[in-house]
């Protein structure tokens, strides 16, 4: 199989009459660009804001980011909570407006939303501190049940990213092509990504367009991994939550499928759960053992979702897949307190004996005042990382890097990492 990637480049993003890209600069026609996404009964409101690199911006509380792609052809449905026909993830032709993003917001219902920097000391912690912003304010209807809220508001952020993607008719400035097929044997070790979801039976995390909290442990191909079939819908980001924007952009999975038939055979992307009760995440370790030696795996890659809880079912996934004889690494990170000297993990096993950490979501950061706030500056105080007295006299915000989006996601996207002393 071979996905076709088209990158246009983008470098600053502006209200215009028209939405279109033009030199690095994607206009957006913002009243359009509400109307359109005013047509779903569920959204009372939509307000939409923008933001580039450098502003002195704070915006909060982010639900979710999502990198604005389509595909070229007939049929320009990316996401397959849209519409996309899953048979088109991870094939054809994907078109990507590089260096641009759609961060979902509106009012507060969860602790795990994010605040987002676009300038300063915490620009560089979060990648969408670096990102051209379409911001958007969805605010439902009333008395809709929590999930619906949170579907209404994914959904509105998929479709705006689908949407400017598809005015960007830009001719692109990089094109790429991903190309990988199963391969039952050609001497090189047979290896695979586990990527642990966090899930929550109602609305978290879709696979498929499917709702993983009625997933048992499955496999799928690495390049639809890439391509719009994993979406966060949970209307929760944080520092080791992926937005979609991460999934979108997951650096291991491309990284593997590169080396495909040269150092490695890729065997999948296998997608793993997170249980709340310890004899459900016994019983989901071994339906991954078995996986595991039906795919005859020489070596694994387990990437982590959030912390605390979820360390137990990353433990008890390496446990099983060392039992089998897998060499196996894990990619997590840890919440080791503000000084870093409390320990990292929730739980531990001996067959633990390769870690990538990508930082401690506990460390402080004192972000300096804002000339402008798109957002609630209200919600602080009530979001993972900020506390009661965070919001400071002169606007400053002392918060821990949790509060960050995407500062210590564990999918190998940060440069962040722990060393013993």
């Amino acid at each position: 199989m071979e996905l076709n990637y088209q990158r246009v480049r983008i470098n600053k993003v502006m209200s215009d009459t028209q939405t279109f890209v033009q030199h690095g600069c994607l206009h957006v026609n913002l009243e359009q660009l509400r109307s359109e996404l005013m047509r779903d009964p569920n959204i009372r409101d939509v307000q939409i804001n923008l933001a580039n690199p450098g502003e002195s911006c704070r915006i909060l509380p982010v639900k979710d980011a999502i990198e604005p792609r389509c595909k070229v052809g007939e049929k320009p449905e990316y996401f397959c909570s849209l519409g996309m026909n899953p048979q088109s993830a991870g094939s054809g032709v994907t078109r990507i407006l590089d260096g641009a993003a759609v961060l979902v917001s509106g009012p507060r219902f969860s602790n795990m939303e994010g605040i987002v920097d676009m300038f300063g000391p915490g620009q560089p912690y979060t990648p969408f501190g670096n990102t051209c912003n379409v911001v958007l304010w969805i605010e439902a209807q009333d008395n809709l049940p929590p999930d619906v809220v949170r579907k209404t508001q994914h959904n509105a952020g998929a479709r705006a990213a689908e949407y400017l993607a598809c005015l960007a008719d830009a001719a692109p400035d990089q094109t790429e092509t991903l190309s990988w097929d199963p391969v039952l044997s050609n001497n090189l070790p047979r290896v695979a990504i586990l990527d642990i979801f966090v899930f929550r039976a109602g609305y978290d995390t879709l696979v498929y367009g499917r709702d993983t909290g009625y997933f048992i442990p499955t496999v799928i191909n690495p390049l639809a991994a890439l391509d719009g079939v994993i979406e966060n819908v949970s209307g929760r980001i944080s520092g080791h939550r992926p937005a979609t924007y991460h999934h979108q952009n997951n650096p291991t999975i491309l990284e593997a499928i590169k080396r495909h038939n040269s150092e490695i055979n890729l065997v999948g992307v296998l997608i793993g759960l997170q249980e709340n009760s310890y004899e459900r995440k016994i019983q989901n370790s071994q339906m991954m053992k078995e996986l595991m030696r039906i795919l005859h795996l020489d070596g694994l890659i387990i990437i982590e979702e959030n912390k605390g809880n979820p360390d137990v079912d990353l433990m008890l996934s390496c446990k099983a897949a060392e039992d089998l004889g897998i060499k196996t690494v894990l990619m997590t990170d840890e919440s080791a307190g503000e000084d870093g000297a409390s320990p990292g993990m929730a739980d531990f096993v001996p067959e633990a004996t390769a870690i990538i950490s990508s930082g401690n979501c506990n460390e402080a950061i004192l972000l300096p005042p804002a000339e402008r706030i798109i957002g609630d500056i209200g919600c602080v105080g009530l979001l993972n990382g900020s506390f009661h007295d965070s919001l400071l006299a002169d606007g400053s915000l002392r918060v821990e890097l949790l509060a960050l989006p995407g500062s210590c996601v564990e999918l190998g996207t940060t440069d962040m990492t722990c060393i013993e002393i």
